[in-house]
């Protein structure tokens, strides 16, 4: 890794030691559907609300044990960080298909149990991924239901990617529909700052927010 990359990571991790969030859930992103190139992935996002200005922040933790032919295992620890320390807020476990029906098409089914805003783990959530690489086109789509085991009030979320571009340069959008929610159009950009995928950089930016994710692979 040279000194560049060692920069971009070490400023992004130390810019988004702030209250954390799982509000990343179908929320529109490139190869949301694909593992990462290693066994271990940690996902850095940084939310900036633009109708409120309120910023939250979470880690991902992920791993992709190979449990069979063009097969993994998906686990997935969202953490909040912030002055007082780390917050476990959830776990997610899901099966990951690779290149299905002799295509370029990914494939994730999963579920989780997540904190919810009294702290404890009443949120369950079922979510399925999908991304589809055809040449230099991608196309992604993701969705998520929710229940709270404590109130019963359930919650759904789906959203639809398509991205243009090559190995290290990706644009494009997406589009959200959130249950209780005006369809929030999305636009994309992501640069694989090293040319294995080991490390790249997401930003986004709609009429709601505007974000940015850091990925590394170990």
């Amino acid at each position: 890794m040279n000194k560049i990359t060692k920069n971009i990571i070490i400023g992004a991790a130390a810019t988004i030691m702030v209250s954390g969030s799982i509000d990343v859930i179908a929320q529109g992103d490139f190869f949301n559907g694909q593992p990462g190139p290693r066994l271990t992935q940690l996902d850095h996002y940084l939310n900036i609300d633009r109708q409120t200005g309120k910023i939250n922040g979470t880690y991902i933790a992920k791993a992709f044990p190979s449990i069979g032919t063009n097969t993994k295992l998906l686990v997935a620890l969202p953490m909040g960080v912030s002055k007082e320390g780390v917050d476990m807020k959830g776990i997610n476990l899901g099966i990951m298909k690779q290149k299905m029906f002799g295509k370029e098409l990914y494939g994730v089914a999963a579920i989780g149990a997540f904190k919810d805003k009294t702290g404890y783990l009443n949120d369950i959530s079922s979510q399925v991924y999908a991304t589809l690489n055809a040449g230099k086109i991608s196309v992604d789509v993701e969705a998520m239901f929710n229940v709270n085991c404590k109130n019963k009030n359930t919650h759904t979320k789906a959203s639809a990617t398509i991205g243009y571009g090559n190995d290290r340069i990706r644009g494009g959008g997406s589009i959200t529909v959130e249950q209780g929610k005006k369809p929030q159009l999305q636009a994309i950009a992501r640069y694989d700052i090293t040319k294995n995928h080991q490390f790249w950089l997401e930003t986004y930016v709609s009429k709601q927010r505007a974000g940015i994710r850091l990925a590394a692979n170990f």
